[in-house]
């Protein structure tokens, strides 16, 4: 089970992972001050649980600091999180959960969860998130290979001041490099889709189909003003007030599969073979694949499938809330899919407490039947 226990500016958090137990500790400035060096080195890594086990949403908490951003360490990786009191930006702070949960198509098969997440801080205001899906025999390694390898390379990239888009086109390039050398990438690969947070502005970087969605609270008949009320405030507003804002939730990343016409056309002018929504190898080994775009699947490039990444830039605003990352077993849940909206009016009511928001949204995957394995990150904006 996880627990938080306070006391003074050190918050203890447990996580389970079936029998292994880990303690994420949040220090005081001082002990940051002397670990900010070591950071960009550091990327916590989830290598999911095997076993049947839920694996429970781990949430990042901090303490305050009235004049600067500064990282709060949580675990022996030095895995942090940020506060900001900038008055030109409108994050304030930063707190995410993460958390994954093995499909029932997969533990059926006795077979582990192949999904992967990953996220680290990167000095002096930045952090990346990563959320791997990976397919094939060998889908779960490869997916770990890249969540290993993508974001340190992506902190290396941007502290020698490379402009964070070509950062990380880089970073996409370098895990692609690293795959495709392993035992692995021949005819296994994985989706990546990453987030680089630095103070208002969001990149999204993308190959496959796990996608990020941004929520945003909007007021009534009036622009988007700094006025509008946080996630904790709302839970005392009346029901009266409440309706003076609504909810709006949109992806930010791109659907790299054929239901994409520009991704068919381009697949389509390689002469390759479709059947259906998947894209057969020309190997004549039976591979399929119904992902344009991904890492590794060095057996479908020649059918047009590419590694190199779509990038979007955001910059945030008052009415930018939250963002929720995930693979695909959150998005095509069952025999219907969640649109952006669906699940932004669910969890909406639910955002006090990041952990919960994760939990709600696995259990919206998990509802009514068979589903791919399922990870979310959940990152909420104050």
């Amino acid at each position: 089970m996880s627990s938080l226990e306070q006391e003074d500016q050190v918050a203890v958090i447990s996580r389970s992972l079936t029998c292994n137990q880990y303690s994420f500790y949040l220090r005081g400035r001082e002990q940051v001050q002397e670990n900010s060096q070591v950071f960009h080195s550091r990327c916590h890594n989830c290598a999911v649980s095997e076993s049947d086990e839920f694996v429970h949403p781990l949430q990042r908490t901090f303490t305050k600091d009235q004049e600067n951003w500064f990282p709060g360490t949580e675990d022996d990786n030095n895995v942090v999180v940020c506060r900001s009191n900038c008055l030109n930006s409108h994050v304030r702070s930063l707190s995410f959960s993460c958390a994954s949960l093995c499909g029932t198509n997969h533990k059926r098969l006795g077979q582990p969860n192949q999904d992967r997440y990953s996220s680290l801080f990167i000095p002096p205001l930045s952090y990346a998130f990563g959320v791997f899906d990976g397919h094939g025999m060998y889908g779960g390694d490869a997916a770990e290979i890249v969540a290993d390898c993508l974001l340190p390379f992506l902190s290396e990239q941007l502290q020698r001041g490379t402009p964070p888009k070509f950062a990380l086109e880089l970073a996409f390039r370098h895990a692609a490099t690293v795959l495709d050398s392993s035992p692995y990438g021949a005819n296994s690969g994985t989706t990546a889709t990453v987030v680089l947070i630095s103070e208002d502005e969001v990149y999204v970087s993308n190959v496959g189909d796990s996608g990020v969605v941004l929520g945003r609270c909007i007021p009534q008949g009036r622009e988007c003003l700094k006025m509008e009320p946080s996630a904790s405030v709302r839970e005392c507003l009346s029901e009266e007030e409440k309706s003076d804002f609504y909810w709006e939730g949109y992806f930010v990343t791109a659907s790299h599969r054929l239901e994409s016409l520009e991704e068919r056309s381009r697949v389509e002018a390689t002469d390759a073979i479709i059947d259906g929504e998947y894209i057969v190898s020309r190997l004549g080994e039976g591979g399929a694949l119904n992902l344009t775009r991904t890492l590794g699947d060095l057996d479908m490039r020649a059918c047009g499938v590419l590694a190199d990444p779509f990038t979007n830039h955001l910059v945030l605003g008052p009415c930018d809330k939250f963002l929720i990352i995930a693979s695909d077993g959150l998005w095509d849940s069952h025999d219907r899919k969640l649109s952006p909206q669906n699940i932004v009016d669910i969890i909406s009511n639910n955002l006090c407490c990041t952990k919960d928001a994760c939990r709600q949204l696995l259990q919206l995957a998990e509802e009514d039947g068979p589903f791919d394995d399922c990870t979310v990150i959940f990152a909420l904006f104050s």
